[in-house]
């Protein structure tokens, strides 16, 4: 390249690096503590319930734009769309075991504005005994 067009290319390179830098400094930050729980053992039938926690570290809002579970056999209620930085919020986990017995593997899919974490899983598992028929 030219002197010329090194002296247009290099500032305009610089210029989208500073501002890169300075947008993914103002973005959210979402921290999950607790990404797996296991409820252990219980029954068929029975409803097992967990909240999840997350915290906004970055310096924007965390917007919580989906939340699903692997199984109909679970419910899923976030506390809020919107956390602002600094705050928690949470996702609780609702999972009904009629109908199944076994080991238990249900995964939570989250998707969020974060950068660096766009999706998230998180991790319920656990032992359902078959209930005994008459």
């Amino acid at each position: 390249m030219s002197r010329k067009t090194w002296l247009i290319v290099l500032p305009t390179m610089v210029v989208l690096s500073v501002g890169a830098m300075l947008a993914f400094r103002q973005s959210p930050r979402v921290v999950v503590p607790e990404q797996s729980f296991s409820f252990g053992s219980t029954s068929e039938g029975e409803i097992v319930e967990h909240e999840f926690k997350l915290h906004n570290a970055g310096h924007s809002v965390l917007r919580i734009l989906g939340v699903w579970g692997s199984c109909g056999c679970t419910t899923i209620m976030r506390s809020a769309a919107s956390i602002v930085p600094g705050a928690d919020g949470s996702i609780v986990v609702r999972y009904d075991s009629e109908g199944h017995f076994g080991p238990i593997d249900d995964y939570i899919h989250i998707a969020t504005n974060d950068p660096n974490h766009p999706s998230l899983d998180l991790m319920l598992t656990g032992f359902v005994n078959k209930r005994l028929r008459k």
